[in-house]
């Protein structure tokens, strides 16, 4: 894998690739990630789910969740657990 504005290592005991963009800022908005990998029988489904996380010091939007509901089904409009973080 070759990249010049990120790092990645990965974590053997989770088997978790973790990609790492240091900045995103007005002079560099954008990062992507590109690799081949040679997999028994080419099984594509082991790399699915894909799970994406962001971290900022602050609100991107300026905004702050107040809670969260159920849409559809039995429970809609009941309370639904969330979590947010701040750094």
């Amino acid at each position: 894998m070759a990249s010049n504005t990120s790092s990645y290592t990965y974590d053997s005991v989770t088997s978790h690739l973790i990609w790492t963009t240091d900045e995103i800022s007005a002079d560099s908005p954008t990062g992507s990630l590109e690799f081949t990998v040679d997999l028994p029988g080419d099984d594509v489904d082991a790399f699915y789910p894909v799970q994406v996380s962001f971290v900022s010091a602050q609100s991107l939007a300026g905004v702050a969740v107040g809670k969260a509901e159920l849409v559809g089904g039995e429970q809609e409009g009941q309370e639904a657990e969330y979590s947010t973080e701040t750094v």
